[in-house]
């Protein structure tokens, strides 16, 4: 039975390393997301983000036994590895691997879970990661390098549709938006059977 504690503490630790500090550091390279924050702002953020989940889990640790401390390290030198976009952590397989199968693995062990079902979920989360970065790689390259996008694709119908910067995007990211729905709703619904049973 997962300890309410553990699971509250994973999930605030890895959207401060993962939701804040990896996009944080991630943003210092090349702006993906446009935004328009002072990298001196992202670089705090990221920092502080970092800091703070080493800290859950340096505290998960102290209940769990010294060894938890050697996931803390890992987790923490793969946040600071794609922020640096270290290539084998920063490709596709990479990311499926640190955002996907890492934090599942992690969890489950802080959470004494079976290890058969923890390789199963793990691989899951890994391909939805994997599917993750497969759409969100064309986005990120049309708003990192693309100077200009334009086009028409002309149907057998006759009727034709404009190309650009936009159409390119949308589907890809609404396609990432169901899949971060998909998982919340998909480990909400794992999480509760186990509480439930």
């Amino acid at each position: 039975m997962p300890d309410p504690r553990i699971v509250a503490g994973a999930l605030i630790a890895f959207f401060l390393a993962v939701g804040v500090a990896s996009h944080a550091f991630d943003e210092l390279q090349g702006r993906p997301l446009g935004t328009r924050i002072p990298s001196s702002v992202l670089l705090a953020l990221g920092s502080l983000a970092l800091i703070g989940a080493v800290a859950l889990g340096i505290a998960a640790a102290a209940m769990l036994g010294p060894w938890f401390l050697a996931i803390v390290v890992i987790g923490a030198l793969l946040v600071v590895s794609y922020g640096l976009e270290i290539p084998i952590v920063h490709s596709d397989i990479g990311f499926a691997l640190a955002w996907g199968g890492f934090p599942v693995l992690a969890s489950a062990a802080a959470n004494g879970a079976a290890p058969l079902p923890t390789i199963v979920a793990a691989v899951g989360a890994t391909l939805l990661s994997l599917a993750q970065r497969r759409l969100s790689t064309p986005v990120r390259r049309i708003r990192r390098k693309a100077l200009e996008v334009s086009g028409t694709v002309r149907f057998r119908d006759g009727t034709t549709e404009r190309l650009d910067r936009g159409a390119l995007i949308a589907g890809p990211e609404a396609g990432l938006r169901l899949l971060w729905l998909a998982m919340v709703a998909l480990s909400i619904g794992a999480l509760a059977a186990r509480w439930s049973g």
